[in-house]
C-alpha cells in the first residue's frame, strides 16, 4: 500500500517539497529491508522445523503442536529430575541418620563393656574380695 502511494504521480511530483515524504520513503525502504530479512528467517526456521520434526518422527504435526509436546516433555523431565534429586537427598539424610545411630549404639555398647570390665576388675582385684569366706 505504501509502495503504491509512493509511486503515484502526485507523490513523485511533490516528494521534493514534502519533508514528510522523504521520511516516509526512508521508513518504507528500511521496513521493506527488515521484512525481507524476516521472511528469509521465517523460511529458514520452517526448514529447520521440518528437519527436526522429521527427525523426531512428528513430521505430520503443526509447529505449535510439536512445540507444545516438546514443552510438555521438558516440563515433565524437569519435574522428574527434581523429584529424583529430592529422593536422593532424602536417602542421603536417612543414610546419615542410620550411620549416626549405628555409631551411637556402638559407643553405648563400648561404654557398657567398659563399665562391665571396670566392675569385674574391681571384683577380681586382690585384697578386695567381697563376699569372701574368711580363712580358718
Amino acid at each position: 500500500f505504501i509502495y503504491e502511494e509512493m509511486n503515484r504521480p502526485y507523490y513523485k511530483s511533490n516528494a521534493k517539497n514534502d519533508p514528510c515524504g522523504a521520511k516516509l520513503e526512508q521508513f518504507y525502504h528500511t521496513a521493506y529491508n527488515d521484512m525481507e530479512v524476516l521472511e528469509q528467517n521465517k523460511k529458514e526456521a520452517l526448514a529447520m522445523y521440518k528437519e527436526v520434526s522429521t527427525m523426531y518422527g512428528e513430521a505430520d504435526l503443526k509447529p505449535d503442536e510439536f512445540l507444545t509436546q516438546i514443552h510438555q516433555f521438558s516440563q515433565a523431565f524437569k519435574e522428574a529430575s527434581n523429584e529424583n534429586e529430592r529422593k536422593r537427598e532424602e536417602e542421603e539424610r536417612i543414610a546419615s541418620r542410620r550411620t549416626a545411630f549405628i555409631k551411637q549404639m556402638a559407643e553405648r555398647d563400648k561404654a557398657i563393656e567398659a563399665r562391665k570390665a571396670k566392675q569385674s576388675a574391681k571384683s577380681s582385684a586382690p585384697g578386695e574380695r567381697k563376699n569372701a569366706v574368711p580363712a580358718p
